[in-house]
């Protein structure tokens, strides 16, 4: 990692660099979650790997070297999953693009090395942990994961719906956010926060390196589907706001909010509401257009015929909702639109209505 990023700054005080882009022959990345165009690439492209090492495509061949080597034919990967990324991937100029961290996430799922599950070390000190507690027994799990709304509900409930019952005492991670709450009432799951870390006398469980992983997608869409039964609410064009977030905001999201709104959409704020309500918005979705956030983990909830666009900065495009949606053969489209700074990308508002209309048709 620390060669890659030497040579890239060896090449980039010189022309050759630039030669090298220009004539289509080799192009560096040197941030995750960068994109690749598909009318205008180079016969190599190089990239920090979006869960690690360094990744390489040559030709139609992808390459990730990060502890052991994994190499595929990534057309053919591709073409096994239906997965045409010209078919929903663009950007504000209408340009066709990869998004290199999708396209890790679809074909590193296929890694059946040890590598593609991970121990998660224990988490700090200051992370608290509960129990899950089965007192007649001994037996006992530790999941060290915790993170934010999309990691706990997509990582972390299907292990303990699948453990709840399963004659161990599972051990995971609270932490002081108002949704850890929300979702454990909702699922019913009770716990005990008087116990310690088990330290000698508990089984650290291994996760899925390549998150989200399709066996928890298709866990946790199961458990919804057989155990809750919520009336949805009217809402059926729904536009997801990210206004009081801190990162992937939309600059011009009250231009988007007008046109949207004329075209019979709702505006919901999930950060407002408790995670009951939030799944009767989701449930009866005809058409859900949202800025990337951990809100459209809830997509999980929609039913076969939903329709998602997904919006998001050129410069920080990440994986998570794309790969559940085409999990879920949900029909989807992601559009990208130049990012501002930090905090705002700006967006093309003519360029969604015409994706809307398509999506509908």
């Amino acid at each position: 990692m620390i060669l890659f990023r030497f040579i890239y700054k060896l090449l980039e005080k010189t022309l050759i660099l630039r030669l090298l882009e220009k004539f289509l022959i080799i192009s560096f990345k040197k941030n995750k979650h960068e994109i690749e165009y598909l009318d205008n690439r180079c016969l190599m492209c190089a990239f920090i790997g979006t869960y690690g090492g360094l990744s390489f495509l040559i030709y139609k061949y992808y390459l990730n070297i990060d502890g052991r080597i994994y190499a595929c034919n990534y057309e053919n990967k591709l073409k096994t999953k239906k997965i045409d990324f010209r078919k929903f991937c663009f950007n504000s100029k209408l340009q066709y693009i990869m998004p290199l961290s999708i396209l890790e996430s679809i074909l590193l799922e296929d890694d059946t090395t040890s590598h593609a599950r991970i121990k998660y070390p224990q988490l700090m000190d200051e992370c608290q942990y509960v129990c899950l507690r089965n007192s007649a027994v001994d037996n006992n799990i530790i999941i060290n994961k915790g993170g934010g709304f999309f990691h706990f509900y997509i990582e972390v409930i299907p292990l303990l719906l699948q453990y709840i019952d399963n004659g161990y005492n599972v051990y995971f991670i609270i932490e002081n956010k108002s949704f850890y709450e929300s979702i454990l009432s909702f699922y019913k799951i009770t716990y005990d926060r008087n116990c310690t870390y088990p330290n000698h006398n508990g089984h650290i469980l291994e996760m899925p390196r390549y998150y989200p992983a399709i066996d928890n997608v298709l866990k946790i869409r199961q458990y919804n589907h057989d155990f809750y039964q919520i009336e949805g609410n009217t809402f059926r064009r729904i536009y997801i706001t990210r206004r009081n977030e801190r990162a992937r905001r939309i600059y011009n999201e009250q231009n988007l909010i007008s046109q949207l709104q004329l075209l019979g959409f709702e505006i919901l704020d999930p950060g407002t509401l408790d995670y009951r309500d939030q799944i009767k918005c989701f449930i009866n979705a005809q058409i859900i257009v949202a800025a990337h956030g951990a809100a459209l983990s809830n997509i999980v909830w929609c039913n076969k015929d939903v329709k998602i666009i997904e919006l998001n900065s050129d410069k920080d495009v990440r994986w998570h909702f794309a790969k559940i949606a085409l999990l879920l053969n949900f029909k989807y489209k992601l559009i990208l639109g130049e990012t501002l700074d930090d905090v705002y990308f700006t967006v093309d508002v003519p360029l969604i209505e015409r994706a809307i209309t398509e999506i509908m048709l």
